[in-house]
């Protein structure tokens, strides 16, 4: 969860910067607000719905996903390495595939 506030939701919606999005466009929650949308190059990100809350939404699959793995390996890992596992796999496998469907990457523009 901190890593997602910090960083991963930029990397995921941020202004495409390659593979990923900018972790600058909303790092640490810089240009976040609960009652207004999010903006991203001057336009809306998702029409009516306040920024933190998208946020935390888009949040909740970031979480539940490395959770829905750990069942095939439950009791096979220590915590710590879980946790780095968890750490690499939010940053390389789902940040960018996030941003490539539907934080405005190439398979968002391709339909």
């Amino acid at each position: 969860s901190i890593m997602w506030y910090l960083v991963v939701f930029s990397l995921c919606f941020g202004e495409s910067w390659g593979f990923f999005g900018s972790p600058a466009t909303f790092g640490a929650m810089q240009n976040v607000y609960s009652s207004q949308e999010l903006m991203r190059d001057g336009e809306v990100v998702v029409p009516g719905i306040p920024g933190l809350l998208f946020v935390a939404y888009q949040g909740m699959f970031a979480v539940i996903t490395p959770a829905l793995m750990t069942g095939c390996f439950a009791d096979r890992f220590r915590f710590k390495p879980y946790l780095l596992f968890v750490a690499l796999w939010l940053v390389v496998v789902y940040a960018p595939w996030c941003h490539w469907v539907w934080g405005g990457g190439f398979l968002a523009e391709w339909g």
